[in-house]
């Protein structure tokens, strides 16, 4: 009798899964960008609303199937991984003396421009904003330093992807494939203790360690569900 009561509530849960609700297994609800990668612009994995999880877990296989195979041939995985962190070492090395130009130069500006603020006493400086000016040139220069690495960064990964634009793509179609894998496989845990994102996978077999993991997590939320209906 144990034994059908348990096989019972094993199929509720399973059939929990499955649910609109989702209360067991958070696959992703909110539309969230999977390993930005540094030369090309993020994806966006589909949002999850009011599909079961099997409709969901269907769209992203679709979209998984759907992928060029021969542009992932070209770039295997191991090597996307390689490739990833040298561009964004790259993109680091232009962003850092982007920094430094865009604060020399507006300082040079500020430099030039401060005098017509500072008085002959105290009670003379005239305020910037309410702050002092050479307080206001200080944050005005990290920021501009700021957007300056930034549109550095920018420009590298936007010239990258026209000059190499099969690479790009390439690149772009193996971060997708490796993003909808994660969604796809995904069974739950947080993302400190469980690696949720998959940002520690840096090797297949890393990927093999992670889905041996969701596939523990999977079973540990049956085990705990059927614990409670006992």
């Amino acid at each position: 009798m144990s034994g059908i009561l348990l096989a019972s509530t094993r199929r509720s849960v399973l059939a929990g899964l499955r649910s609109p609700a989702l209360s067991l297994l958070p696959l992703g609800t909110a539309t969230r960008a999977i390993r930005p990668n540094p030369v090309t612009t993020s994806f966006q994995v589909p949002t999850r609303t009011n599909t079961t999880v099997a409709e969901y877990r269907k769209e992203i296989r679709s979209r998984l199937d759907s992928l060029d195979k021969s542009l992932l041939r070209e770039l295997p995985f191991d090597d996307y991984i390689k490739l990833q962190k040298r561009h964004k070492i790259a993109s680091y090395a232009v962003a850092i003396p982007s920094f430094g130009v865009a604060v020399t130069l507006s300082s040079m500006y500020m430099a030039e421009k401060l005098p017509e603020f500072m008085g002959d006493t105290p009670e003379q400086v005239t305020q910037i904003m309410s702050l002092d000016p050479i307080v206001f040139a200080s944050i005005a220069s990290t920021v501009l330093g700021l957007a300056g690495a930034f549109a550095g960064s920018f420009l590298y990964r936007q010239l990258y992807a026209i000059i190499f634009s099969k690479h790009a793509k390439a690149l772009r179609t193996r971060q997708m494939d490796f993003g909808y894998r994660i969604v796809l496989h995904r069974r739950g845990g947080s993302a400190f203790r469980h690696d949720y994102y998959g940002d520690k996978i840096k090797s297949v077999s890393d990927y093999r360690k992670w889905l041996r993991a969701q596939k523990q997590i999977e079973k540990q939320t049956i085990e705990v569900a059927e614990a409670s209906n006992l």
